[in-house]
């Protein structure tokens, strides 16, 4: 009998809640494999969900809405963003597939360049621009993007290296 107490107040000093909310914070039922599985279908549920949000913020925007319109759907998948770069980075993780260099960094930046041009003339209207400015302001968004995202590309990978490095000599924040 006072074993049953003792594990109750240690589930409840571990989870700091009383009653129904306490059966929430018990450790894992699920065997290893059960885990795997489950740790698979979260991510690419989450995968899922972070496409299909970029998806509807292009859709708000290529069908004429403004940028305050998809506001809230902007913040939430910037946000999710900022959160997995940093996480990342702490862990000291770049990317399965991915090397962190700036041969890397050039070929995403293109890529990014290409998704906005591509988004400028496929979709987002011009706005009552002549063609010259229609086409001089593509440009310019083009330039910027590249030249931002190989920027921010360097510097995150930067931190990954030195991050990564500390980590393998042992550091730990």
């Amino acid at each position: 009998m006072k074993r049953q107490e003792e594990e109750k107040l240690y589930e409840q000093k571990k989870c700091g809640r009383k009653g129904i909310l306490m059966r929430l914070c018990r450790e894992s039922v699920l065997d290893e494999m059960q885990e795997q599985k489950l740790l698979h279908i979260e991510k690419n549920s989450f995968w899922f969900l972070y496409g299909m949000l970029f998806l509807v913020i292009l859709i708000q925007i290529s069908m004429g809405g403004r940028l305050r319109e998809a506001g809230a759907e902007m913040v939430c998948f910037m946000a999710v963003s900022v959160f997995m770069v940093f996480s990342c980075l702490r862990q000291g993780i770049w990317d399965r597939r991915l090397r962190a260099d700036w041969k890397t960094n050039l070929r995403v930046s293109c890529v990014s360049a290409f998704i906005v041009a591509l988004c400028s003339f496929l979709g987002i209207p011009r706005r009552n621009l002549s063609t010259e400015m229609f086409i001089g302001v593509t440009i310019m968004c083009v330039i910027i993007t590249y030249v931002v995202t190989f920027a921010v590309l360097c510097i995150c990978s930067h931190f990954y290296r030195k991050r990564k490095e500390a980590l393998e000599n042992g550091e730990d924040d």
